[in-house]
């Protein structure tokens, strides 16, 4: 790593974990012609007077270490930086001189995206060196207190917080929405079962609706001869005789009766006297009771108004 502008000026190279860092002097005229840089002769020989220093720490680390050094990320807040690693690559030509791009493996925000899209972005590496300065792998943010007290990233903690609330929301809310999803599917399910279970049962309606309509018939019916042995029932609690001929002359009496005639009462003295009282819809229905009961020979019965 390769640090070159107005403010610091070093080489470091970190092997095994551990950093080896050289200063580069430069003079305050050499400041001067880096900030003005429009006079290419002092320009050129700044950067022979630069580079030298840079091969002679690239240098004592190969003869020391024997590893050999290919190429330089160039951190710089220069403005025409591009033409001082050109001057670099002529004066140096076995080792590569590229700007560092610390943002290239980093996820931005696409908010920020167009804060940070500029051709050299090598000046970022303090802040966001600083910023993530406890992943640093020296610990040297332990020592040095003005680094120790910077923080970046103040609301750190609260976006944890937010992160973590955010996360327990999103895990809640995917729990409520499938317990939920669950249930309705339980209930659909149970719906479409019912459904199936009640088809089945009317596949038979047809035939079920067509001896229901038998079985009414046949009530009423049944209902109709039910509704005669009530009625002679009935009667025969009027007759006072318990003779077997007093429920054949009972019989003989019922099985006359025209439909338009109700009695109220029969009277029987157990010899050859019946009286019956009743009610009629017209004279006819009268006599018609009166000829049908005449028409039995068994019966000798006289008329009581």
């Amino acid at each position: 790593m390769l640090e070159f502008g107005l403010d610091e000026n070093y080489v470091m190279i970190l092997y095994n974990n551990n950093p080896i860092i050289t200063d580069i002097f430069l003079r305050s005229q050499d400041r001067k012609t880096l900030q003005e840089s429009n006079n290419q002769k002092e320009m050129d020989a700044l950067v022979r007077r630069f580079i030298t220093q840079v091969k002679q720490a690239i240098g004592d680390f190969e003869t020391k270490y024997e590893k050999r050094i290919r190429n330089l990320k160039v951190v710089s807040n220069l403005v025409k930086v591009e033409e001082y690693l050109a001057s670099f690559r002529k004066n140096l030509l076995n080792t590569g001189f590229n700007l560092f791009d610390p943002i290239k493996d980093l996820k931005i925000p696409q908010h920020l995206e167009e804060s940070v899209n500029v051709q050299n972005r090598s000046y970022f590496s303090t802040v966001i060196g600083l910023a993530f300065r406890k992943l640093d792998v020296f610990g040297y943010y332990k020592f040095v207190t003005a680094v120790k007290n910077i923080n970046l990233l103040p609301n750190r903690q609260n976006m944890m917080a937010k992160k973590r609330m955010k996360v327990f929301s999103n895990f809640a809310f995917k729990g409520i929405v499938g317990a939920v999803t669950a249930i309705y599917l339980a209930f659909f399910g149970l719906s479409f079962w019912n459904i199936n279970q009640y088809n089945q049962k009317l596949v038979n309606y047809d035939k079920v609706v067509s001896d229901h309509k038998l079985k009414t018939v046949e009530k009423k019916k049944v209902a109709k001869e039910l509704g005669k042995i009530k009625k002679t029932l009935n009667l025969s609690k009027t007759i006072t005789s318990k003779k077997k001929i007093s429920y054949r002359i009972l019989a003989q009496i019922a099985s006359s009766v025209p439909k338009r005639v109700r009695f109220e009462s029969i009277n029987y003295n157990g010899g050859s006297r019946v009286v019956l009282k009743g009610q009629a819809f017209s004279d006819q229905d009268i006599l018609n009771l009166i000829e049908k009961i005449l028409e039995s020979k068994n019966l000798n019965l006289k008329k009581h108004r």
